[in-house]
This record gives C-alpha cells, sequence and structure tokens, in this order.
C-alpha cells in the first residue's frame, strides 16, 4: 500500500504556490539586473579607457611594431605592469604573467598553458569598498584551463 505525505508534514520541504509577481517587484528586477550589466561594462570601459590613457603617456615601444617575440612580450607586460600597478593582485602576479606570455607567443595548448601557471592569480578593483571588490573578482585559472580540464594550482 502506498502511502503518501501530508501536505505541510515536513515544513522545510514546502514548495510554495507558484503566484503572480507584482509589477512593482518585476520592475525592481529588470531596473537591477540592468544596474549590475550597466556596472560592470561601466568597471571595464574604465579600466580600458585607463590604460588607453597610461599608453599615450608612454614612450613608443622599445622595438619595431612586428610579429617578433619582443614586441609581443614589450606589449603585453606593459598590460600586465599596470595591472598589478593599479589593481590588487595576488603575490607573484608579474612572474606568472611572464610565463604566460611566453607560453601564449608559443602557441601552446589549453593543457599547456594550465601547467605554465603554478598559482592561481586573482585580480581586484582598488576602489570602492569590500563588496564590490568582492564582486569585481577576477579568478584568471579558470580562463586558462583547456577544455574539460579541472583548474588547479594553490594560491
Amino acid at each position: 500500500m502506498t502511502t503518501f505525505a501530508r501536505r505541510g508534514a515536513m515544513p522545510h520541504h514546502h514548495v510554495p504556490e507558484p503566484k503572480e509577481t507584482p509589477p512593482v517587484v518585476h520592475r525592481l528586477r529588470l531596473e537591477l539586473n540592468r544596474t549590475v550589466r550597466r556596472r560592470v561594462t561601466e568597471a571595464v570601459d574604465a579600466v580600458c579607457v585607463a590604460f588607453e590613457d597610461e599608453l599615450t603617456h608612454l614612450v613608443a615601444p622599445s622595438v619595431e611594431a612586428n610579429d617578433t617575440y619582443e614586441f609581443f612580450y614589450d606589449c603585453c607586460s606593459r598590460l600586465a605592469q599596470f595591472i598589478d600597478n593599479n589593481m590588487d593582485t595576488t603575490p607573484g602576479f608579474l612572474q606568472q604573467m611572464d610565463r604566460l606570455i611566453f607560453a601564449c607567443h608559443s602557441g601552446a595548448s589549453g593543457s599547456a598553458l594550465h601547467s605554465v601557471m603554478t598559482k592561481n592569480l586573482r585580480i581586484r578593483r582598488r576602489d570602492g569598498g569590500v563588496k564590490e571588490m568582492e564582486r569585481d573578482d577576477v579568478k584568471v585559472e579558470s580562463v586558462v584551463a583547456g577544455e574539460g580540464e579541472q583548474p588547479g594550482g594553490t594560491e
């Protein structure tokens, strides 16, 4: 004989009846979603504009613009240095970026890039409160891992 649990017998498993969302809540949800997207876009734009400004004030790259490793390294290391100077980064950030720059220029695969990174990298915006910094946290190692691989390493 099949028995069924009484409705409400287990309050922690209660599934509320679907109800219509009030228009005020719906509008609030839409506005919050727009605001979050706008803030992320503004943060990315601000970093890019600041980096552009930084580049215009710097001297030209020390090597001619061609496909040499020196030119590639110079450009990438400038970006890494800019990030290190203007954001909170994990210890050893620049050394890890040097490894990554070399591996990328060499055409390394996802698994090779993953093995080059010996530490997880994190970067955070310096301005703003703790909540804003947590939201803007970027974990680099998850981007570096190849398809189907699990990121690893120590922080």
